[in-house]
């Protein structure tokens, strides 16, 4: 989205609140080298929203390697270009790159999945964490689905951030009611 667009936030009480793009900067990531090839921008909005509009946190920095085996797939909810919420399964992250299968043709889940298309580009992928979103990726690739991974470029976006002399930053989830003292991600599943 270039700058000058208006965004649209809704609160949990239907109230709108409109915010225009003063600002974009975008992140070098699989080696693009134009504005729209890049898999991450990030923008400043011209004014702060409301508390009452809530926002996705990412997942923790530290955990930088997710692998789950086939039988112990996560779903994942996500929009497409029709801005129809839709699930697929997560199978890895790693490095800078976050991957989705489709769930089993048997499983519940299916009905609620469709491969995605050019499109689909840029909308977002989340865990649901209890009752929160948290962020993984924005769609890159078609497919199942996968694109760079927000967590593995948290410093450089909260260095943009800073850059423009914002206080704000990224929000880390924490998962330590699913990690115990260990960080392995699969124990988030048990």
């Amino acid at each position: 989205m270039p700058v000058n667009t208006t965004l649209r936030f809704v609160d949990d009480n239907n109230n709108i609140v409109d915010r225009r793009i003063t600002k974009i900067m975008a992140l070098p990531t699989y080696g693009h080298s134009s504005l729209s090839g890049y898999d991450i921008v990030v923008g400043e909005l011209d004014s702060d929203v409301p508390f009452s509009i809530s926002y996705a946190q990412v997942m923790p920095r530290a955990v930088t390697t997710i692998e789950l085996p086939n039988e112990d797939r996560v779903p994942v909810f996500h929009t497409d270009f029709e801005e129809k919420a839709l699930v697929a399964d997560f199978w890895y992250e790693s490095g800078n790159t976050a991957h989705l299968v489709p769930p089993a043709s048997w499983h519940i889940r299916r009905p609620f999945y469709k491969t995605k298309i050019d499109e689909d580009h840029g909308n977002p992928v989340f865990f649901v964490v209890g009752d929160e979103l948290v962020l993984l990726f924005m769609f890159t690739y078609g497919g199942a689905g996968h694109g760079t991974s927000i967590s593995a470029h948290y410093d450089d976006i909260n260095d943009i951030i800073r850059g423009w002399g914002s206080s704000y930053r990224l929000t880390e989830v924490d998962l330590s009611q699913f990690l115990g003292d260990h960080e392995s991600v699969p124990n988030i599943i048990g």
